[in-house]
């Protein structure tokens, strides 16, 4: 899995991390949602030596493996006042679904 952080969310993320001491990492997290969709969720946390840790522009990033095992890539960057998120998921369709998505009447069973 490729982790990308834009020097911009970067130094917010430092900022954020200096203004609330009492968290020390940033950890990124599966979130599932509607039909089967992955999101990642991005939140300041205590170090957990259980999780994998990774440095990135002098940011210590904490993941676990089950983000490994369904995002590919992750592209944090910082716009309009906010951070945004990109990833790439691993490719999982399960069989019997088409390549097009659910729409609407498979919703949870292909795994898009």
């Amino acid at each position: 899995m490729e982790i990308k952080i834009s020097d911009e969310a970067s130094l917010n993320l430092t900022k954020l991390l200096k203004e609330h001491n009492e968290y020390n990492c940033v950890r990124l997290s599966l979130i599932k949602s509607h039909c089967g969709h992955t999101n990642v969720d991005v939140v300041l946390d205590e170090l957990d030596t259980s999780q994998k840790i990774i440095h990135i522009n002098g940011l210590s990033i904490m993941h676990d493996d089950k983000l490994e095992e369904n995002i590919n890539e992750i592209e944090l960057a910082f716009k309009n006042n906010g951070f945004v998120i990109k990833t790439i998921p691993v490719n999982k369709t399960k069989e019997g679904c088409s390549s097009t998505g659910c729409g609407g009447s498979c919703c949870g069973k292909c795994g898009k």
